[in-house]
């Protein structure tokens, strides 16, 4: 870490004081990550909330399509955070985040996605259904948060969610709320909107009018935060 990034890590610490789990996950990432850091932190001081999107699909489909959509028409501070394209390593369980507020795997893409979670106000989060869950990606970014859980790093951040299913949208809505009940719940998550839609093939969400009835009605949730 150079001398730079050093002082700005210094000066923001100094000036608006970080919990202590928040400041240990930082000295313990990388250069980049500290990086993203201060970069996100001048977003904060912007005027208006901080969103982040995030797609949980392994695909270019329905729930990407939901979720461009819902960032280009959301006003403010935004941010777009596809899974697919990031390397996103499975929680291992060795528990080593219980008793220190940072994890043990080091060589992928999650200090960089911890810090944008940690620097948002709202996290909003599309995931297909798959067998009545989420998918593996939204699984593996959700386990790989532990480390905001024992501390409560991220409580209070609003959430909305929303799932993409084959078979019809009150099902998805069903399994989406009973799949991230646990997330909401460990960690202190407030949930102010649930929504889904029906779509297998590629293009079925995006051809289907009613739905673009359902993106302004989360868009118009989301600017209203």
């Amino acid at each position: 870490m150079n001398k730079e990034i050093q002082e700005k890590l210094r000066k923001m610490s100094h000036a608006n004081p970080v919990d202590e789990a928040v400041m240990t996950i930082l000295k313990s990432q990388s250069q980049c990550c500290v990086r993203a850091r201060v970069r996100l932190e001048e977003m904060k001081k912007t005027v208006g909330k901080n969103v982040l999107f995030i797609s949980g699909s392994p695909r270019k489909g329905n729930t990407e399509h939901v979720i461009s959509r819902l960032y280009e028409s959301v006003v403010g501070n935004k941010e777009i955070l596809l899974l697919r394209s990031k390397n996103v390593k499975r929680c291992i369980g060795c528990l080593a985040c219980h008793h220190q507020p940072v994890c043990t795997i080091k060589d992928d893409d999650v200090p960089e996605i911890m810090e944008s979670v940690l620097a948002a106000d709202v996290l909003v989060i599309g995931t297909p259904n798959y067998f009545e869950n989420v998918s593996g990606l939204t699984k593996d970014f959700i386990d790989r948060l532990h480390p905001f859980y024992k501390p409560k790093t991220i409580q209070g951040k609003k959430l909305i969610i929303f799932m993409v299913g084959g078979g019809k949208s009150h099902g998805s809505l069903e399994m989406l709320k009973s799949s991230m009940q646990g997330f909401v719940k460990h960690y202190g998550l407030e949930l102010v909107g649930a929504f889904a839609f029906q779509g297998l093939n590629p293009k079925d969400v995006e051809c289907d009018p009613q739905n673009e009835q359902t993106v302004s009605d989360m868009v118009e949730m989301i600017n209203g935060l």
